[in-house]
């Protein structure tokens, strides 16, 4: 059995790779003119689809900072299937995850149908 990786809290990260953690800054920034908590509810989702735990957090904090509620962040990966979520929220995330899994199976397929 093969240990779970371990992954740094942000401090640790910002202080030991801060070109990383500078760039990474400024990829995740919210685009001028899009809504704070859809921009956090799409990063969220990509950290889910990309298995990335120290994203996750750092997103889970985020969304929380931006007043995302805790029901949708519960919610976030069925987000299809919640009832919670607005169109606005839902075309997001789709474009999030079309982008996201461009090259796995079946994401032509989605595409076609979103």
């Amino acid at each position: 059995m093969t240990a779970a990786p371990t992954y740094p809290d942000y401090a640790t990260f910002a202080r030991e790779a801060p070109l990383a953690h500078d760039a990474l800054r400024a990829l995740g920034q919210t685009p001028p003119g899009m809504d704070r908590e859809i921009a956090e509810l799409v990063k969220l989702r990509v950290s889910q689809i990309n298995g990335c735990a120290f994203c996750l957090q750092i997103h889970l904090n985020l969304a929380r900072a931006a007043g995302v509620a805790q029901r949708k962040l519960d919610l976030v990966a069925t987000w299809r299937d919640a009832g919670i979520f607005s169109d606005r929220e839902r075309a997001a995330l789709c474009w999030a995850e079309c982008l996201t899994g461009l090259s796995l199976p079946g994401a032509a397929r989605e595409r076609e149908n979103a």
